[in-house]
């Protein structure tokens, strides 16, 4: 069974740069944190850093020592990510990894008139080792 960190908001973080949310963020010890998922729309994006890539809220997490980070690559609908979630969640809590729980809940999102378009579902991103272990059934 995997083991979630449901630690709430970042001390010090609410209306502060996104810099500083990054600094504050890998100065935490998530060394035993196996899934992090920011509420954050956007929380995929960074600054492009010389030498280092990108630089930004997943990567800070990864930094801290979380195994694996969801996030998203722009600000996302609060129904359908509250949907997506919903079946991501169900899933990830029966198989213990992120990867194919989360193709499983996007593709929920595709199959509804409602959520087919890319929009509502392809924000989503998975970051770490979770990778690695994606089933290569799709």
């Amino acid at each position: 069974m995997a083991t979630m960190n449901t630690a709430g908001p970042i001390e010090g973080a609410s209306g502060r740069s996104g810099a500083v949310i990054r600094d504050k963020v890998m100065a935490l010890d998530h060394a035993h944190t196996s899934l992090v998922v920011p509420s954050a729309c956007d929380s995929a994006s960074g600054t492009l850093m010389r030498g280092e890539g990108l630089a930004g809220l997943a990567e800070a997490f990864l930094h801290a020592g979380a195994e694996e980070v969801i996030a998203t690559h722009w600000p996302v609908s609060d129904e359908a990510t509250a949907a997506l979630m919903k079946a991501f969640y169900a899933a990830y809590a029966e198989r213990g990894d992120a990867a194919d729980p989360l193709w499983q809940a996007c593709a929920a999102l595709c199959v509804s008139p409602a959520t087919s378009d890319p929009f509502y579902w392809s924000a989503f991103v998975i970051y770490g080792t979770a990778v690695e272990g994606a089933s290569a059934k799709r």
